[in-house]
């Protein structure tokens, strides 16, 4: 009886969640590969600012009350090194889904980023692009591997 209770009170209580679901990959030399080739440009960028800075009082983290200054969605890059693509300009602006799957870029930090132009003509990335901070050595190493095969 009290099985049947919980599973009741589960149903009744239970809500759609979302997430991101990326792709597996063997290895991350072969997830980096892969996603170089399918990537519309890769860039090294510094994020100068973001627009959409997450509000005070979210409660994404609320247990960091700076956590709103330090970082958003929608980036405006300082591209300093283009690997693959034409980027005509050396400021960009990552226009993001506004999904669970935007990527979150920290104000400061600079990155490694596998972008795509959208259906608007916008400059985009999410999470499953396989961006990363270049203070990542481990993944910065492996970068640096793929770009002299």
């Amino acid at each position: 009886m009290k099985r049947l209770t919980l599973l009741l009170f589960l149903m009744i209580v239970a809500t759609n969640s979302y997430a991101c679901r990326c792709d597996m990959y063997a290895s991350l030399e072969t997830f980096m590969k892969e996603r170089f080739e399918v990537s519309d440009f890769v860039i090294s960028a510094k994020v100068e600012f973001v627009k959409d800075s997450l509000t005070k009082g979210d409660y994404v983290m609320s247990s960091d009350p700076t956590y709103w200054r330090q970082g958003g969605y929608n980036a405006v890059l300082k591209v300093n090194k283009v690997y693959k693509g034409e980027i005509k300009t050396d400021i960009i602006e990552i226009t993001p889904r506004w999904s669970n799957c935007s990527q979150y870029f920290k104000t400061g930090d600079t990155y490694i980023i596998f972008g795509y132009v959208n259906n608007k003509g916008e400059f985009a990335t999410d999470v499953c692009s396989g961006n990363f901070s270049t203070t990542n050595e481990d993944w910065l190493k492996i970068f640096r591997k793929i770009r002299k095969e």
